[in-house]
């Protein structure tokens, strides 16, 4: 017979569910905010704003691996003059200094893929969450690709944190 606790952790995650292998994941296409990534289980999207910007909020995963995009217009006749690299360097700064990270392990420039610029991120945020996330710059939006896992699951989710990340495009330049 198992022991209490372990039935008692059993009974949880069946309530917040286990996510399923990453070889099960599905394509979820974003045609409004003009984006594609893999993800584990259903997408909630709902209206967001970031730094007063209107924006597309997509999540997924479970409370322990939890996976977001948000799409922020952002087009290019509004920066500023800024270039894309700027842009991508900012939008880090203001994400980093909202979550208030107890140490950046990673913070540098990164293609998203077909030359369109970005940054790569790795934080350890309090309360023990690990964030990762890329941030890419398309000329009508800025993507902040993001995961937020507990420190005592990263190991266990890395793939998963990989896949989701990685798997990001945009549609559009």
């Amino acid at each position: 017979m198992l022991p209490v606790a372990v039935l008692a952790s059993q009974g949880v995650w069946a309530q917040i569910g286990m996510l399923p292998p990453v070889s099960t994941w599905r394509e979820y296409r974003e045609n409004d905010d003009g984006f594609v990534v893999r993800v584990p289980n259903a997408v909630k999207a709902r209206e967001w704003r970031d730094a007063g910007r209107p924006a597309g909020y997509y999540v997924t995963g479970n409370p322990q691996q939890s996976f977001s995009v948000l799409a922020i217009r952002w087009p290019s006749g509004m920066r500023a003059g800024k270039d894309a690299a700027a842009i991508a360097e900012e939008t880090t700064k203001r994400a980093l200094t909202g979550m208030k990270p107890e140490k950046v392990e990673r913070d540098e420039p990164q293609d998203c893929g077909e030359g369109v610029p970005g940054r790569s991120l790795r934080a350890r945020l309090p309360d023990d969450i690990i964030y990762a996330a890329r941030v890419c710059v398309t000329s009508g939006n800025v993507y902040r690709v993001e995961a937020f896992v507990e420190a005592a699951q990263w190991e266990e989710a890395d793939l998963n944190v990989k896949t989701f990340l990685e798997s990001f495009k945009p549609l559009r330049r």
